[in-house]
């Protein structure tokens, strides 16, 4: 039978759709996105560790992102730093050293300060604290130490000593009344810290005991003070540990903290030199929140002593003076009234006396 024209077209196209159907289907493919530009993470200094005085020096500094990369960047920073009488900086990181001390540079984009230290050339910077051995890490105030050739410098009241243009080799050799002299020998490649302790020269005496303690006011005081507040006796309770003392005081109406009375009052203190000086600090701060000015009730108010005790060994017990603040007033501060002194005296001579 013969197929007409129009049947023969039809089914050809048909034929064709389904060979289209048979092909692999594909994908089209997405457009490649472009990579983030890189961040930067941090900005970092360049700076030598040690400049001499007088020598200057360039500063830079370095940009790090967050693929890895650094740049310099220094062309587009501005540099600061200080102190201003240790070294001189210009905005561009010109550096110039002007006299032995630390410093520290810093460029701007959020960099992290850079430290730099004035000494000689060929020499470094000594730190360290010097304690009494045998402690738990007192310090010792007032320490010299030196380094042969080199420096010197006093410990503080935290036992800290910082020393300029030490040699690496030195010798520092430290001293302080009471103690045992010592030396020590460096071998050092850089910024060193050395701490260091100082034997006791000799038996330190043993204060711990029972005492009657008692406060004169100073002659002076006689007109300023009503004459039932010049002179306060009170048990005295003294415990001892290498330096450290606590002398806890009882037998009256004490005031040591906010607005409530109690049965004693304490006070920390030092052998200052071994065997010597009891040294006690009462603040001079008449705050509801202190404890440690000696604030006791009394008929017209409140007296408030304050100052450094400073005792040494005499007779039958301790014997010194009170540099400080004797002072009567009506009411404290915590009651919210206006404080009202009935009589007032400071002076370096009132005599204090600790009797077994």
């Amino acid at each position: 039978m013969q197929v007409p024209a129009r049947t023969a077209i039809v089914a050809a196209v048909v034929a064709a759709l389904a060979a289209c159907d048979r092909s692999p289907a594909t994908t089209p493919t997405a457009p490649t996105a472009p990579n983030d530009p890189a961040s930067i993470t941090r900005v970092v200094v360049v700076s030598p560790p040690t400049l001499a005085p007088g020598a200057t020096t360039q500063l830079g500094l370095n940009a790090v992102y967050s693929d890895g990369t650094t740049r310099d960047v220094t062309g587009a920073a501005t540099f600061t730093g200080g102190p201003r009488d240790v070294i001189a900086i210009s905005p561009t990181g010109a550096v110039t050293a002007l006299k032995l001390g630390d410093a520290a540079v810093t460029g701007n984009q959020g960099s992290a300060a850079r430290e730099l230290v004035v000494v000689p050339d060929g020499t470094f910077r000594v730190v360290g604290r010097v304690i009494e051995e045998g402690t738990s890490g007192l310090p010792i105030g007032g320490a010299r130490v030196e380094a042969e050739g080199g420096p010197v410098d006093i410990t503080d009241l935290d036992g800290r000593y910082r020393l300029y243009g030490v040699p690496g080799g030195a010798r520092l050799r430290i001293s302080k009344p009471g103690y045992t002299p010592r030396e020590v020998a460096l071998a050092i490649l850089g910024h060193h810290i050395e701490n260091l302790a100082l034997a006791v020269d000799g038996p330190r005496l043993d204060f711990a005991g029972q005492y009657q303690l008692t406060i004169d006011a100073a002659a002076e005081c006689r007109s300023q003070l009503p004459e039932n507040s010049r002179t306060r006796r009170y048990p005295a309770a003294v415990t001892q540990v290498g330096r450290d003392l606590r002398v806890v005081f009882t037998g009256a109406r004490f005031a040591p903290h906010s607005g409530g009375e109690g049965e004693d009052f304490w006070v920390n203190g030092q052998v200052t030199d071994p065997g010597n000086v009891v040294e006690l600090r009462l603040t001079e701060t008449g705050s509801c929140e202190s404890s440690e000015m000696l604030v006791e009730k009394v008929e017209q108010g409140y007296l408030e002593i304050g100052g450094v005790i400073e005792l040494r060994p005499g007779g039958a017990g301790l014997v010194g003076t009170l540099r400080g603040l004797f002072q009567l007033i009506a009411n404290r501060q915590c009651q919210g009234l206006e404080i009202a002194a009935l009589g007032s005296c400071r002076s370096s001579s009132h005599r204090v006396t600790l009797t077994r």
